[in-house]
């Protein structure tokens, strides 16, 4: 839940699914390590482990829009940004030690997944790692997703994305479930906001505070998150 503006005034600023995607990569995975993010939009990631200290950071996305965004907020001789699909990426074999792929999977062509995967696998060294977030399949997550019935916005299980994992050749090191009825709630927030009314969310730093109490619960069900290592 955050734009462009926000993140021009810092880190800080990130908050509920965002926020809580930062604190969940370890620093291992980031410091001195060559990462791809996969669907970057504007860069807030790039942003984050440029601070903390990687050695390249690399945007992709499919929309030139948010990649001119991004390339207008970050100047940095380490991150670069450049238009590309998950199902075929644009890079050499075993290139980087670090993929990200928040809110991705979901949006590839149905039955894409395992070739999103696959490529992945292909552009991570040896013992890479892959952090990867989606919507989790859940009773109250596929009711509070008018996406879900109005595109087909695609919602998955862990046992989805772990038997999808493990057959294209990683090991699940780290999975958790996060977020629950206040990410819904900030969702369709946002969506009536942006869609219908043309404005930022409504009562926004309200939600942003509920936001930052949910995400520090241990347990949800809106969000999967999980880390994820390349098996040689």
């Amino acid at each position: 839940m955050i734009d462009a503006h926000i993140m021009q005034k810092g880190m800080k600023n990130l908050a509920g699914r965002m926020k809580y995607s930062t604190l969940f990569v370890d620093d291992q995975d980031i410091k001195a390590k060559t990462i791809l993010d996969i669907g970057c939009g504007f860069g807030w990631f790039e942003n984050y482990v440029l601070q903390k200290g990687c050695y390249e950071a690399i945007g992709l996305e499919i929309d030139s829009d948010a990649l001119k965004k991004a390339r207008d907020l970050i100047k940095d001789r380490r991150a670069r940004f450049q238009i590309g699909s998950a199902t075929n990426l644009p890079f050499p074999n075993s290139y980087f030690d670090t993929v990200i792929a928040w809110e991705v999977i979901e949006h590839i062509p149905r039955k894409s997944e395992n070739q999103m995967l696959q490529e992945v696998y292909r552009v991570l060294k040896p013992k890479g790692v892959f952090y990867l977030s989606t919507q989790n399949r859940s009773l109250w997550g596929n009711l509070g997703d008018p996406a879900r019935w109005l595109i087909g916005h695609r919602h998955y299980s862990t046992k989805e994305i772990t038997a999808l994992t493990e057959v294209n050749g990683f090991q699940i090191q780290k999975l958790v479930l996060k977020g629950a009825f206040w990410e819904i709630l900030a969702v369709n927030n946002l969506y009536f906001a942006k869609w219908v009314l043309h404005r930022q969310m409504l009562c926004k730093q309200r939600i942003i505070q509920m936001l930052e109490k949910e995400y520090q619960k241990e347990n949800g069900f809106a969000i999967i998150f999980s880390r994820l290592k390349k098996i040689v």
